[in-house]
C-alpha cells in the first residue's frame, strides 16, 4: 500500500493453493481474507529464479547452467578476482542458515582480499563432511535414553489452515534431550576466531573443551606497543646489516 509516494504497509492474502490441477505453479488466493502489515520500508527478497539484470556484464564471472554464479568452494571467489558471492545465487534454493554461513565465509575472504599479502585459503576450514564411524564408538557409558517426542495436534481442515500442528519441547524435555550427549569430547576450534577467553571450558557440562597454554608470552597495553615494536625493528635491522657484511666478506676473492 502506497500513499503520497511513500510505502505505508504490505497486504498479505491467504493462499488457498500453490499449484493448479495440472501441477504447475499457479497460486490462488482468497481475496476476502487478508491482513495489512504496517511498514516504512519493504524489501523484496523472495523469488523463484535468479535475475542478474546485467550485473555481471563486462566481468570474467561465469554462470552455471542453472544460472547460479560459479565460485571457489572455499573462498567464494568468482572468476572475476574482486567479485565474491554466497547464498542462493551460489547454492540454489537452500536454508537461510546456509546463506548466513556462506556470508560469513565470504566476509573473511573479502577482508583478506583487500589486505595486501593475505592468503585467501591459508588456515581456512573446508568443513567437509566425514562419515561417522559407529564401530569405533564406546557406548558403555551411554544408557540409550530414547529421543524426546513432541505432541502433534491434528487440525481440520488441513487445506488453507495457517496453524502449525507441530508441538515443541517442554522445559523438562529439553533437559532430558541434552542429557543424551555421548560426551565424546570431540571439539573443533577455529584458531582465527578463538581469543583464548576460556568461556567454552567453563560452560561445557561434560568437560569436552580444554584450554592448554603453549606460549608464555603476555600482551602489552596499546600505549606501550609502539616502543616495543621499534625496539624489535632496530634489533632486526642490526642483524640484517651484520649478516649482509658477513656475506660480502665471504664473497671477496682471496
Amino acid at each position: 500500500e502506497v500513499a503520497g509516494g511513500k510505502v505505508q504497509g504490505l497486504w498479505m492474502h491467504k493462499c488457498l493453493s500453490v499449484t493448479d490441477e495440472s501441477g504447475r505453479f499457479h497460486p490462488a488466493f482468497d481475496e476476502s481474507e487478508k491482513l495489512c502489515l504496517n511498514a516504512d520500508h519493504v524489501f523484496v527478497s523472495v523469488g523463484q529464479s535468479i535475475e542478474w539484470n546485467g550485473l555481471l556484464e563486462d566481468t570474467q564471472a561465469k554462470l552455471n547452467p542453472n544460472n547460479t554464479i560459479a565460485v571457489d568452494a572455499t573462498t567464494l571467489q568468482s572468476a572475476e578476482a574482486d567479485i565474491f558471492a554466497g547464498g542462493d545465487v551460489v547454492t540454489g534454493p537452500r536454508f537461510a542458515i546456509d546463506a548466513i554461513a556462506l556470508g560469513k565465509e565470504g566476509a573473511i575472504s573479502i577482508h583478506r582480499f583487500v589486505q595486501r599479502g593475505q592468503s585467501l585459503v591459508y588456515g581456512r576450514s573446508r568443513k567437509e563432511y566425514v562419515t561417522f564411524d559407529k564401530s569405533r564408538v564406546d557406548f558403555t557409558g551411554y544408557d540409550r535414553i530414547k529421543r524426546e517426542a513432541t505432541v502433534t495436534t491434528m487440525t481440520t481442515p488441513v487445506k488453507g489452515n495457517f496453524k502449525d500442528p507441530r508441538g515443541v519441547y517442554t522445559e523438562d524435555q529439553v533437559k532430558g534431550e541434552t542429557m543424551r550427549c555421548l560426551s565424546c569430547g570431540i571439539s573443533v576450534v577455529d584458531t582465527f576466531m578463538c581469543v583464548g577467553c576460556g568461556a567454552c571450558t567453563t560452560r561445557c557440562k561434560f568437560d569436552a573443551a580444554k584450554l592448554e597454554r603453549k606460549y608464555n608470552e603476555t600482551g602489552v597495553d596499546f600505549s606501550e606497543l609502539k616502543p616495543l615494536i621499534v625496539k624489535h625493528a632496530v634489533k632486526r635491522k642490526v642483524k640484517v646489516a651484520v649478516k649482509s657484511v658477513k656475506k660480502a666478506i665471504k664473497k671477496e676473492p682471496c
